[in-house]
């Protein structure tokens, strides 16, 4: 787990660039600290790292979101991923 906060410093660009790839080691268990805070938890001062992600690449994270939620391993976590897809993941921003 190198560079576990590097995701708090990740500009829109970079996020675009890395969040596959993040959210694949997830999946592989060899993820980031804080993939999932970060999914779940974006507020004014953060938003603008997901400004640049097109409503397919939306469509993938509420996607990534829906099955991480179904993992055992992320059981205390479920209410707030279902916020998350509810209320930031949900919708697809016009471009």
């Amino acid at each position: 787990l190198s560079y576990q906060s590097s995701i708090s410093f990740t500009d829109a660009e970079g996020m675009r660039f890395h969040l596959p790839a993040w959210m694949l080691a997830e999946l592989r268990d060899e993820g980031i600290a804080g993939l999932l805070w970060s999914l779940c938890r974006i507020a004014p001062h953060n938003e603008h790292q997901f400004s640049l992600l097109a409503p397919a690449q939306r469509a993938v994270v509420r996607d990534f979101l829906k099955f991480m939620r179904g993992d055992p391993e992320y059981a205390h976590q479920r209410t707030e991923i279902d916020a998350a897809i509810e209320h930031i993941w949900n919708f697809v921003p016009r471009q």
